[in-house]
């Protein structure tokens, strides 16, 4: 085993765990799988830390310059996730805030491929409001409110509905397929998240028509302590809100 600096870093929202490392030296993607005790058969996707793909070779390289990385906690489809950088840390703010993002402000530039080959970028806000909808795929919170977003989204189509997760592609279809999660999703957004500093999950975020924060929320500002989020809940949040900004 090699000799590293380990990080813990724990999700309040999700169950998922990331490990961080730094001063790490694989020789190759074999002794990657020996040291994480992946079996052969395990498939590795390698990004850079805006979640873009790059080779094995060249994070191999960078890792071995003394650049820190991160395994993603959970493994889907039998692959393993790799990235450069250090992972998001996720926990609550006080007064349940979700995010420290300003409202009124321009938010963060967005730059991914959609599940279908999309190129999303910050042109998808233009001239509508869109609710966001930040999530992962081991958020168990995030999966109770996909019966909510569904029929929000299909009851309110003057709302345009993105949702966005820095899991990698190669997990969403699975998990759109099995939850019926019917929402356009911006995977492997990496660097949206981070900027957008995003620190619990699931959160809703309202933009308007010029890309600019209306509004943010965990949700738990949306319904009755220990009831479900329903899309009327969704709906009296964003209707205020948008009522508010215009003002």
């Amino acid at each position: 085993m090699v000799n590293w600096l380990k990080l813990i870093i724990f999700s309040v929202a999700c169950s998922a765990v990331a490990s961080a490392f730094a001063g790490v030296h694989w020789a190759n993607e074999d002794a990657i799988r020996h040291d994480f005790g992946l079996a052969p058969s395990v498939r590795l996707v390698f990004r850079q830390p805006d979640g873009r793909r790059m080779s094995g070779a060249e994070f191999l390289r960078r890792v071995d310059q003394g650049e820190s990385s991160y395994l993603l906690g959970t493994m889907h489809r039998n692959i393993a996730v790799l990235t450069i950088g250090k992972p998001l840390e996720l926990h609550p703010l006080p007064a349940g805030r979700a995010s420290i993002a300003v409202l009124g402000e321009k938010i963060p530039d967005l730059d991914v491929t959609s599940v279908n080959g999309m190129r999303l970028t910050g042109k998808v806000f233009a001239n509508r409001v869109t609710l966001i909808d930040f999530f992962g795929v081991d958020c168990g919170a995030c999966i109770e409110e996909i019966p909510a977003l569904n029929a929000f989204k299909a009851t309110h189509g003057d709302i345009q509905t993105l949702a966005v997760t820095s899991d990698p592609v190669e997990y969403i279809s699975e998990f759109s397929q099995k939850w019926s999660f019917n929402w356009r999703v911006a995977p492997d957004a990496v660097l949206f998240t981070h900027d957008f500093d995003i620190w619990f999950l699931p959160t809703l975020a309202l933009v308007d028509g010029k890309g600019r924060l209306i509004a943010i929320s965990s949700g738990h500002d949306m319904h009755k302590p220990g009831q479900p989020l329903t899309s009327d809940d969704i709906a009296r949040w964003v209707a205020r809100n948008r009522v508010a900004s215009a003002k």
